[in-house]
């Protein structure tokens, strides 16, 4: 993909285009990054607190396993923005 990419000769618009959603995609990201550190630091204040109020009893069992499934799906979220960041990296690679 990368050879049919640099066989294609852009127009200054198109460039411009695409330096535009490459800068875009960047700032959508580290706002992503900035929300799952946000939410992993949230999810840890919980645990915490439930860990110390939460009765031994069914409650608290559930509250503990939501939480865990909560750090399962930020972390996931972030296998995600990885992959995004790495298609980001190969259309930055593009044009520079």
């Amino acid at each position: 993909m990368i050879n049919k990419l640099n066989a294609i000769e852009l127009g200054e618009e198109q460039v411009d285009i695409l330096l535009k959603v490459v800068s875009d995609v960047q700032g959508r990201m580290n706002k992503l990054k900035e929300e799952r550190e946000r939410l992993h630091q949230k999810c840890a204040l919980l645990r915490t607190d439930i860990g110390a109020k939460a009765s031994p009893g069914e409650d608290g069992e559930v509250l503990r396993l939501w939480l865990q499934h909560s750090d399962v799906f930020i972390d996931t979220l972030h296998q995600h923005m990885r992959r995004v960041l790495a298609v980001e990296e190969q259309l930055s690679s593009y044009i520079h």
